[in-house]
């Protein structure tokens, strides 16, 4: 990571502390609190309307309807993925949602 007084910025796939110029070192603190960014716009859903945008995300890319996301698994690309594909995998997540984890409570003791 790179370090300027009290601000803390992630260093970014395979670059090393010594590849890094003051620029790049500069627009990485610049950017590090930023939202996912919009890598691409694919289209309206067909039936609901919502606009679908590719972003990139924490844990990869994946599609969002501005409500529900769904991950790009396998071997989509977000160069490559298509309308009909987004709305599949929205759809998918829409019937599917994640399961909520239930939290274990702890026995009283005596």
């Amino acid at each position: 990571y790179i370090r300027c007084g009290k601000q803390n910025a992630s260093l970014r796939g395979m670059e090393t502390p010594l590849d890094i110029t003051v620029e790049k070192s500069v627009e990485l603190l610049a950017n590090r609190n930023k939202r996912s960014a919009d890598l691409r716009t694919i289209g309206d859903h067909p039936e609901t309307g919502e606009s679908l945008v590719v972003k990139d995300g924490r844990f990869g890319p994946y599609i969002s309807d501005g409500k529900i996301n769904a991950s790009l698994k396998g071997d989509l690309t977000p160069e490559s993925v298509t309308l009909a594909q987004a709305t599949e995998l929205i759809n998918q997540r829409r019937l599917n949602p994640p399961k909520k984890r239930k939290r274990k409570t702890t026995k009283k003791k005596k």
